[in-house]
């Protein structure tokens, strides 16, 4: 008996390997300057949706925006099949810090006190613009956006592999600056 693997099971073996850490962040930076929601640029490279998402959180990784009551933020997935403004406030009840959440209007209510702040995704964000970027060819302000989303994309690459107090100080450093700008843009 032989140690070896047979040619035909050993091509199968090697058709069906996981792709590594280089393939998906080489995809996670071209996705990140692409312009494509993650959905349409997985669909263009024929990349699994579900896995691309898996890789994109483990090499870009969390924000580390921590709430003031916790050391690390709390990540709580929650599945709401009936969604009543009831719910939320029982559930959340006590609770101090930062909320993602869909733009469920039963979650609204949860931040007139101050003590949940609402915490926005860039994605989303970025999603509406890309949008308005398709409708219009010329240099609109949907354009300007996703450039400004992009320059926040990049400091995140930058420091995703940073010690957590590290990743802060350059966060300040580098994203703050566009986020100030970016902010005063879009309320003018």
């Amino acid at each position: 008996m032989s140690d070896q693997i047979p040619p035909s099971s050993k091509n199968k073996r090697t058709a069906h390997r996981p792709k590594g850490v280089d393939f998906w962040r080489k995809h996670v930076q071209q996705w990140l300057n692409s312009g494509f929601s993650q959905t349409q640029y997985c669909r263009e490279n024929k990349l699994s949706i579900g896995s691309f998402g898996h890789w994109k959180i483990k090499l870009v990784g969390p924000d580390d925006d921590t709430p003031p009551v916790r050391k690390k933020p709390l990540l709580l997935p929650v599945r709401i099949e009936r969604k009543t403004p009831p719910w939320p406030h029982a559930f959340l009840d006590g609770y101090e810090g930062f909320l993602q959440a869909d733009a469920f209007s039963g979650y609204q209510g949860l931040y007139e006190s101050g003590n949940i702040i609402e915490v926005a995704c860039v994605a989303h964000c970025r999603r509406k613009f890309y949008e308005a970027s398709r409708a219009t060819k010329d240099n609109s302000r949907a354009h300007y956006a996703l450039l400004q989303i992009s320059k926040i994309y990049q400091v995140e690459w930058a420091c995703k592999d940073m010690k957590d107090d590290q990743r802060k100080i350059y966060r300040v450093g580098h994203a703050k600056p566009i986020l100030d700008n970016f902010k005063t843009w879009a309320e003018d």
